[in-house]
């Protein structure tokens, strides 16, 4: 991107006249008016990355406990079920 320039470099780069410039008053304007949006937009974009990344991070964070309360979850069914399971059920030799 180092190879874009802005309206003032331009403007020097081809020597422009001040009746050129003048002429073209409109349209540099214009580029300087759209290169601030442009910058606007940019820091916003930039802005909601990183709350986007802050939000992905906390939920991985959040499903990762929630993996271990499934894990403990299932552990406790087990242990409820062999508990509640008739002694009969059990396969002996």
């Amino acid at each position: 991107m180092n190879n874009l320039k802005s309206i003032d470099n331009l403007i020097s780069a081809k020597n422009l006249t001040k009746d050129e410039i003048n002429s073209l008053s409109g349209f540099i304007e214009d580029a300087r008016q759209r290169k601030i949006l442009q910058d606007k937009y940019t820091a916003n974009l930039c802005n909601k990355e990183i709350t986007l990344k802050e939000s992905l991070y906390r939920l991985g964070d959040i499903m990762e406990g929630l993996a271990d309360k499934v894990g403990q979850l299932a552990k406790n069914l087990e242990t409820a079920l062999l508990i509640e399971t008739p002694e009969s059920s059990f396969y002996r030799e």
